[in-house]
């Protein structure tokens, strides 16, 4: 899906506006038949246009819609500064935000947009307030970065919290080596798993550089050599033991392995170690899953406003008369419009029967 087929799509819904303008203007002159055949096809007609504005606006809605990524963890556990990391990553001659200095017991959700730079604003999000910050990276316009304080304590601001989480795309979990999973890490994890265990989630190891401090190494070290450090594996493996005997039983079977060194990401912000691979994998399996539904829906869109533009001039062309000569427009103008639609679809059920 392109956004020349969305516009292709919007500039037939525009002529079949317009039709219908002139549609009112006939029944004003009484140039249309005024017969019964004619009522009936008319409010038939209008019933369709309907449809196909309705779709249209779906289509939209579907293609402008950018992947949604939220970083959940403890309070001052490393999200801002991991988020901060991916815009300077993607975007260098940007610069990030400056975090908020928010406290443990704050629950106002930071979405990162594209846009011009502007102070951060709060706005209406569903049931929600959120602060809204734009940032002039066009990477926040295929993905939005959302930045969630530290919560567990408040059953109603964290069901708030749920709402809003259980229409991202995607979930990173940030731990730094000095949170571990206590009571804090906890009480968000048994969230995460019962409230919303539709949306698919990673662990972040934060903060690595202390694992090197503690095997005694010093300035920036290489992600290899983080991993290959048994101050790591310890700590991972002392991780997962605790993760699977308290969550064990609630478990999907995709997550059991959640925390191991194949399937944890390790960053270091300060070193600008590790934020690559998050952005890599954001871009190949989180962006590349949502385009697949997207495409998918799509497919679906454009065979029903196919079928739509067809009825649509089929029920007017039954009672029309030598003087509607937008009746020929409008014909002209669907036909090299739905060849390029039934293109799409074709290409988009080949893509889908490769799969």
């Amino acid at each position: 899906m392109s956004k020349e087929d969305v516009a292709n799509c919007a500039a037939f819904a525009d002529l079949v506006s317009e039709f219908e303008q002139s549609v009112v203007e006939w029944a004003g002159l009484g140039v249309r038949p005024s017969g019964s055949e004619s009522s009936h096809c008319g409010k038939q007609a209008s019933a369709i246009a309907d449809r196909i504005q309705r779709i249209c606006g779906d289509m939209q809605k579907l293609y402008h819609t950018p992947v949604q990524v939220a970083f959940l963890g403890t309070f001052s556990g490393g999200k801002s500064s991991i988020i901060n990391g991916i815009i300077r990553h993607v975007d260098p001659d940007v610069t990030p935000p400056q975090g908020e200095s928010m406290s443990p017991h704050d629950v106002v959700v930071t979405i990162l947009k594209y846009g011009a730079s502007a102070p951060a604003r709060l706005q209406e999000h569903g049931d929600n307030y959120v602060l809204v910050k734009t940032v002039p990276s066009r990477y926040l316009e295929e993905v939005n970065l959302i930045d969630t304080p530290g919560s567990g304590d408040d059953a109603h601001r964290d069901k708030k919290l749920n709402d809003l989480l259980s229409k991202c795309d995607f979930i990173f979990f940030v731990l730094p080596p000095t949170h571990a999973l206590g009571n804090a890490a906890r009480r968000i994890l048994h969230r995460k798993f019962d409230d919303i265990p539709a949306v698919e989630m990673r662990f972040i190891v934060s903060n690595v550089r202390l694992l090197a401090e503690e095997a005694g190494l010093s300035g920036r070290q290489s992600l290899d050599t983080i991993r290959a450090l048994p101050a790591t594996d310890q700590w991972l493996a002392n991780t997962r033991d605790e993760y699977i005997r308290r969550f064990g039983s609630r478990l999907p079977m995709d997550a059991y392995d959640l925390v191991t060194s194949e399937r944890c990401f390790l960053v270091e912000t300060k070193w600008d170690v590790g934020i690559a691979e998050i952005v890599d994998f954001i871009d190949t399996d989180v962006r590349g899953r949502k385009d697949e539904v997207k495409e998918s829906r799509f497919r679906d869109f454009a065979k029903a406003f196919d079928r739509l533009g067809d009825e649509y001039i089929d029920t007017y062309r039954r009672v029309a008369s030598r003087t509607d000569d937008k009746l020929g427009e409008l014909e002209d103008g669907w036909r090299g419009r739905r060849r390029k639609l039934r293109g799409k679809i074709d290409k988009l059920d080949r893509d889908i029967r490769k799969r």
